[in-house]
């Protein structure tokens, strides 16, 4: 039997000597030890009660592996209190009176002067105002009437052609400036709205504007750092930034530790500016749906993805991201002949990003050396050990990295934005315009490279419709025979050793591609659209270096280190499973086997159920005829009393004016008697007006009614006969 351990416990003037018993009592302990202690005391404390009359020893039997707690429990002023958990200090003079002060919890640490919580969570928005939006829009509308009375001028004169009229588009874009400029620039990838002459020229466009003044780049840096420059760079030049684009300036710095940095801030209001345009768009899509010039919804996801694509590039934080994840993956991936700039999370936030300054021959600069055979500047290259024909196989085998591997892809990577150092290492800048995949999407495209490699056009065409999905009401039998067409064009060009280097990359076919989504109107989302012009810039530029490149061999070739790669990873599984056993989670993954299996169980019984006809894409049809016609009705009845009642109103106010002058000529009245003769003459002008009747007649047969009437019944109309003439897709 183990040893009693007493106690003294105080309650007020009454005294009890409190005998703690430790015993292997096999009821259940609470774990939480502050439950036990309130449990031993309460106990404690109704014993007390009951026998408070009497004096003498109470024993309260207590689990054994609690006495050493136990022996910490203490009681002041009455009241039992945990000093590991409970702050008594102020209880020392306390009366023992019922209503009493009692412990309080005991504060682990106190809060430091000056100390500051983490930021939470921010979203970058932009306020919408109005004035600017109208504003936007009249220079919009000035620009694109001079465009369009101008194509119309040399349209008459028969002195006009498509690529003129590019040419005065992008003169157009030039002159309206700011997101203009941007949205021209997202514009040149949209072949599948645009012919290929526009986008060609669209390309063309400058980025180059004023910088802004060297005190709001000071500001926004001593706000981010919340200290003087000098406090945070050894030197920083103000006065000549390095580039000065619509969203941005770019200056060159030196930290104090040595470091040579870009640093880039964002234009002050360009946000508002963009937000703005696209409202400004918005409006006018609007505008030109309900005249019929645009199809009914076929704006509304290219004006929503611009938007997307220009806010986005507004968003440093995500650039530097971006930049951070493309670094980690390809040093995962082994990958040691691409990198991008490190970033200063520190001294970066939404509107400035310093990352680090590449130093490196452009590839702009590289593909002249190469195109004009200069002998200095290809010398100049050997000596760095830059191989154009090594460079340009690296640069395709780094776009199917992107496009197979990578969790996102840099979906600008123009000449400009490369940059090349000694040894072939490629560094990509600019990280504002990415995309990513998901595995679906990446299991289509490596289809159409194999369908390729083996000379299967059928498969190739199955690929790109998959890639096209979901795909609306077209005859896909004209449609596929046209895309085997155009895969079979490119087939030859491969195969023949005497095409030109422009055939020998996957600009043809997808350009015909682009060319076919526009003529069918098909949508097209973003991410497929950057990865069709990532590639077609990838293929150029590899094209450029190397004439004789051959981009499907180069991913055959590309293909094997991937399988390498996978091989290793499952070579690492395995060996793990042999050693450690079977991973738990995997049994996460047979429960979704399961639940997969009941899946396709129940949407096999479905498929089953479902009846041989149905006729839900007539009714669709009709119901959007129907829909047409009730809005012509709505708008012809606005329009029947808005003018019934505008032939009331005038027909009144004549008379009005016409006794009113009657009146004048006939007498002479001071002002004072100008309010009576007034009333009177709109009294009289009232009683000799016409009646509704009269007035809804004249109205009803002015020129003027029949032609609104013309005019939107036709509108409706021809939004109707738009979707009687779509087709049912057939599988």
């Amino acid at each position: 039997m183990a040893r009693n351990t007493p106690a003294r416990l105080d309650a007020g003037s009454q005294s009890v000597s409190l005998t703690v018993v430790p015993t292997t009592d096999a009821s259940p302990v609470p774990k939480d030890r502050r439950s036990r202690v309130t449990n031993r005391t309460a106990r404690a404390l109704d014993d007390w009660r009951a026998r408070q009359a009497k004096s003498g020893d109470i024993t309260v039997k207590v689990p054994h592996r609690a006495a050493p707690y136990h022996q910490r429990v203490r009681n002041i002023g009455g009241a039992f209190t945990d000093p590991e958990f409970e702050d008594a200090s102020h209880l020392d003079d306390d009366d023992g009176s019922l209503n009493r002060r009692l412990p309080r919890r005991r504060q682990l640490v106190a809060r430091a002067e000056g100390f500051e919580t983490p930021p939470m969570r921010t979203e970058l928005k932009f306020v919408i105002q109005r004035r600017l939006v109208l504003q936007r829009l009249w220079v919009i509308a000035i620009a694109f009437n001079r465009y369009f009375l101008s194509n119309i001028w040399y349209g008459i004169r028969q002195r006009d052609s498509e690529k003129k009229r590019a040419v005065r588009l992008r003169l157009t874009i030039e002159r309206i400036g700011g997101s203009a400029i941007k949205i021209g620039q997202q514009m040149a990838i949209r072949v599948d709205l645009l012919p290929y002459a526009y986008t060609e020229e669209l390309n063309k466009l400058l980025d180059k504007v004023p910088p802004f003044p060297k005190e709001y780049a000071i500001e926004r840096l001593q706000a981010l750092t919340g200290k003087p420059l000098e406090e945070t760079f050894q030197a920083i030049d103000l006065d000549n930034p390095i580039g000065a684009a619509s969203v941005s300036c770019v200056y060159q710095a030196v930290l104090l530790n040595g470091d040579r940095v870009a640093i880039k801030i964002r234009r002050p209001g360009i946000g508002k500016q963009f937000t703005a345009d696209i409202h400004a768009m918005r409006w006018a899509a609007w505008l030109l749906e309900t005249l019929t010039i645009l199809r009914t919804g076929m704006a509304k996801n290219v004006i929503e993805e611009f938007g997307d694509m220009l806010l986005d590039e507004l968003n440093f934080v995500h650039e530097a991201r971006h930049a951070r994840i493309f670094t980690k993956y390809t040093k995962k991936a082994k990958i040691d002949y691409v990198s991008a700039p490190y970033t200063y999370p520190e001294l970066s936030s939404h509107d400035v990003l310093t990352a680090e300054l590449i130093q490196g021959i452009p590839m702009t600069d590289i593909i002249t050396a190469v195109e004009q055979e200069n002998t200095e500047a290809l010398r100049r290259l050997e000596a760095l050990d830059i191989d154009p024909v090594r460079l340009a196989k690296r640069f395709l085998r780094l776009s199917h990295f992107n496009l197979f591997e990578n969790v996102l892809f840099h979906a600008d990577p123009h000449p400009a934005n490369v940059l090349v150092r000694p040894h072939d290492h490629i560094v990509l800048i600019d990280f504002g315009s990415c995309g990513a995949y998901t595995h679906k999407e990446r299991h289509k495209w490596r289809q159409l490279a194999l369908c390729h490699l083996t000379d299967d056009v059928s498969g190739m065409v199955q690929a790109g419709l998959s890639i096209l999905e979901p795909i609306p009401a077209i005859d896909i039998d004209e449609f596929t025979k046209k895309m085997e067409k155009v895969f079979w064009k490119d087939l030859y060009a491969f195969e023949d050793p005497h095409s030109e280097w422009w055939e020998h990359t996957s600009a043809n076919i997808w350009l015909s591609f682009l060319s076919m989504a526009r003529d069918y109107n098909l949508t097209i989302n973003l991410n497929t659209l950057r990865m069709i012009r990532a590639t077609l810039l990838y293929d150029t530029v590899a094209a450029r270096l190397f004439k004789d490149i051959d981009a499907y061999k180069e991913y055959f070739k590309y293909s094997k280190g991937a399988g390498k790669r996978i091989r290793k990873r499952y070579t690492k599984t395995y060996r793990k499973f042999m050693k450690d056993g079977l991973d738990p989670r995997a049994y996460i993954r047979f429960e979704q086997f399961e639940g997969i299996a009941n899946r396709i169980l129940y949407l096999t019984q479905r498929v089953v159920d479902i009846p041989f006809f149905a006729p839900s894409f007539g009714i669709s049809k009709l119901a959007h005829a129907i829909n047409q016609a009730l809005e012509a009705l709505v708008a012809l009845a606005i329009l029947l009393s808005l003018g019934t009642l505008g032939y009331q109103v005038w027909d009144t106010l004549r008379y009005t004016i016409e006794d009113l002058t009657r009146t004048w000529n006939n007498s002479a009245f001071g002002l004072e008697a100008l309010g009576p003769a007034l009333f009177a003459a709109l009294s009289h002008g009232w009683e000799h007006s016409p009646t509704l009747l009269e007035s809804l007649w004249d109205w009803t047969t002015s020129p003027v009614f029949i032609a609104f009437t013309i005019i939107i019944v036709m509108l409706r109309q021809r939004a109707a006969l738009w979707r009687m003439a779509d087709k049912q897709r057939t599988t």
